[in-house]
């Protein structure tokens, strides 16, 4: 019996230890880097042969607030809200049967906004506030919108839903996406951090360029991955570290 009321006493003065250190933590966090991933490769919907597609990273941004809960003095969980912007460029090359290939003068950019709520697990190195820590989770993502952009001629948005009419390619693009992410943090004080990381989808993006305002139908749709990315970010915490 005094051995049940000295562990009781023990996991009670555990707990109230516990539940004294500062476990939760809210943050503000900002970032920018390149979306998309260098490709090359044969445009699958040419009329003829002879045409290629070579997508080209663009700049991309992310804002938004996170809530840090501290598991043990290495392991945490972060879940956040936040809105990014996608973008990359497009540039066809044609051959006519030339060993030069020729690029059109004018690229197509494209470009989404996404809402996102990613969930990560962070681990530190060391027990240190100041130290290394390393992250990876998920990306629940809700695509708001998809622009195409040809400069100097027009710009609109891409519908999300276009059904195959016998002649119309079928469109189908997916508002809900869930890429991975890891990257590699850093805490250079109490309140601030920095942080790489990467985010990767395996399923790209297909893009319909199909106008429904214009008067000519546009069967050229592209397939990219501007859903993946690279970004820097810095976040600011509230409340100090320990």
């Amino acid at each position: 019996m005094r051995l049940l009321f000295c562990y009781l006493a023990l996991l009670c003065l555990s707990v109230s230890q516990l539940a004294a250190q500062p476990r939760w933590n809210v943050a503000l966090k900002a970032g920018a880097g390149w979306t998309g991933v260098w490709e090359a490769r044969d445009s699958p919907y040419s009329i003829s042969q002879g045409f290629k597609e070579r997508f080209i990273p663009n700049q991309g941004i992310q804002v938004g607030a996170q809530v840090n809960y501290r598991l043990t003095s290495r392991f945490g969980i972060d879940i956040g809200l936040e809105y990014q912007t996608m973008k990359d460029e497009l540039q066809r090359s044609f051959s006519n049967g030339n060993p030069i290939w020729e690029v059109e003068p004018s690229s197509v950019y494209n470009s989404a906004r996404r809402i996102q709520v990613p969930l990560q697990v962070r681990y530190q190195l060391s027990s240190h506030p100041k130290s290394v820590y390393v992250l990876a989770g998920v990306i629940a993502g809700y695509l708001r919108s998809v622009e195409i952009d040809i400069p100097g001629f027009r710009q609109y948005d891409v519908p999300f839903h276009i059904l195959d009419s016998g002649r119309l390619p079928r469109g189908d693009l997916p508002r809900y996406q869930f890429p991975l992410l890891a990257g590699i943090g850093v805490s250079i004080g109490r309140h601030v951090a920095l942080e790489l990381t990467y985010q990767y989808m395996k399923r790209p993006m297909e893009f319909l360029r199909y106008d429904p305002t214009f008067t000519t139908i546009g069967l050229t749709p592209s397939v990219s991955r501007l859903n993946q990315g690279l970004f820097l970010s810095a976040k600011y915490r509230f409340k100090k570290l320990y």
